[in-house]
């Protein structure tokens, strides 16, 4: 009665172990990273632009003031040369604006400074993005090429698995289709050493043995287990 399904199994059980190999494939798991890094890319990308703005910003700002510092220390000359201010006040007021002057300078050397670092890290993202696109192509072509190779063994087993649906009773492939769904594979198994689930090897207890079914369920991993 159930030789159909184990040998229907067998060949579900070559699919799964092809479609988990290239599914767990390193080409895969590279082209997972590169989308992954590329989206972080991305975000630094963001994040830079928004810092670049402002950092143009604040050197606008710095370089208004200095032309402004400028202008004011013209005028003090000229309010000095038409005698409208004294020595003293020229040298006093022109201490001032010296001061502000120099401690704006030295702000706008530190923005140019970090402007000049912020443009470095925006050619180096530049490179990463081409690496990570590079990488991602070749990985994805690699991986295409990988399952391309497969196909063929693939499609064979799906016809041969095909075929053998009509000569097993529908409430067992039915059965089989629904556990699979969850994960368990293989599905149906034979007892092992008279005691034991031939999946996950747990010890069957003595009630359920002692029942003399030739069909049991493991209460460990579900799988149907076949006695005969």
């Amino acid at each position: 009665m159930y030789e159909n399904i184990f040998e229907y199994q067998k060949y579900d059980m070559e699919i799964y172990k092809i479609k988990n190999k290239l599914e767990a494939s390193n080409y895969k798991k590279l082209v997972s990273s590169m989308v992954k890094k590329n989206k972080e890319i991305q975000d630094n990308k963001n994040k830079m632009e928004v810092e670049a703005k402002k950092l143009l910003a604040e050197l606008s700002d710095c370089q208004n003031e200095l032309e402004q510092g400028k202008k004011e220390i013209e005028n003090l000359q000229k309010s000095f040369k038409n005698k409208e201010i004294n020595a003293e006040e020229l040298d006093e007021k022109s201490k001032k604006l010296s001061t502000r002057l120099n401690t704006i300078s030295k702000k706008f050397i530190i923005l140019q400074k970090n402007f000049e670092n912020m443009n470095k890290a925006f050619a180096d993202l530049k490179k990463d993005a081409i690496a990570v696109k590079t990488n991602y192509k070749n990985a994805k072509d690699a991986q295409e090429k990988l399952e391309q190779s497969q196909k063929s063994v693939l499609d064979k087993l799906e016809k041969e698995k095909a075929k053998m649906q009509e000569g097993i009773d529908k409430k067992i492939l039915a059965e089989y289709e629904k556990l699979k769904q969850d994960n368990i594979m293989p599905v149906y198994v034979r007892i092992y050493n008279n005691d034991c689930c031939g999946g996950c090897m747990q010890k069957l207890s003595t009630s359920a043995l002692a029942k003399g079914d030739n069909r049991l369920v493991c209460e460990m991993c579900r799988r149907i287990i076949i006695r005969e």
